[in-house]
């Protein structure tokens, strides 16, 4: 694989793993206002514990969201497979000796 394949497919694996911070964020999302439907309003106590946690939810995944954008997250993605390339490198030199 040269080394633009490369490019694209580091490309393709980030945009997969956009896709899923999505619909992870949306299923949390969803089950918390699944939460919200079935719990009785005179719990006042529950609801107010599924808003805070919906306010969490929501800021976790602006700083996740802006940290993508940025493209920090994938810097350090790109660095978690070059470490993880040199690991195996340095494993398989050393079970050559």
């Amino acid at each position: 694989m040269d080394r633009s394949e490369a490019e694209i497919a580091k490309a393709a694996r980030f945009s997969a793993f956009q896709e899923e911070f999505k619909e992870v964020f949306g299923n949390i999302r969803r089950g918390l206002d699944n939460q919200m439907d079935t719990i009785p309003m005179v719990n006042v106590e529950m609801h107010s514990k599924l808003i805070l946690t919906r306010q969490l939810l929501n800021n976790l995944e602006k700083y996740v969201q802006t940290t993508i954008d940025t493209g920090k997250l994938a810097e350090f993605y790109v660095q978690q497979q070059e470490q993880k390339q040199n690991w195996l490198k340095s494993l398989y030199s050393n079970i050559g000796r």
